[in-house]
């Protein structure tokens, strides 16, 4: 009887642990992070013929979810939209992130 309890404890540790080592996988990088929104701003300056220099970083962890919601943004935007100054969406400039 004590080793099926004993079993059952180190199964759920085991469980618990592998769940907790996931959470990584929501997130990326900065280094990932950053790299996603400048490849966006890339195509979408090539799409529209611009050139925009980009002025804000990403230094810690990001949720991956907000950032595939940044590009997608920037993806959505119209060409004339996108020939302002600083043309990042809302949704790029409220990325929150975890050092």
């Amino acid at each position: 009887m004590p080793l099926k309890i004993l079993l059952l404890i180190l199964s759920f540790a085991f469980a618990s642990i592998h769940c907790i080592s996931n959470k990584d996988d929501i997130f990326y990088s900065g280094a990932e992070a950053n790299y996603k929104i400048f490849e966006a701003f890339a195509v979408k300056d090539s799409a529209c013929g611009q050139n925009h220099k980009i002025t804000s970083f990403v230094f810690g962890k990001v949720k991956q979810s907000d950032v595939d919601a940044c590009t997608k943004a920037i993806n959505l935007m119209s060409c004339s939209s996108w020939a302002i100054g600083d043309p990042a969406p809302f949704r790029c400039k409220s990325i929150n992130y975890k050092l």
